[in-house]
């Protein structure tokens, strides 16, 4: 998603805080994803 987020600040759709805030909320989705799928791993 961050590949995204920058692609879509190059084209000029987003000033550098907006894309860091996407950035910042990329990563925050993807640390909750990866928690989520450890925590169904280690429960199986």
């Amino acid at each position: 998603m961050r590949n995204e987020v920058d692609l879509i600040k190059a084209a000029g759709l987003l000033d550098t805080e907006e894309a860091h805030e996407l950035r910042e909320l990329a990563d925050a989705a993807y640390s909750h994803y990866l928690e989520e799928a450890i925590t169904q791993e280690l429960n199986e």
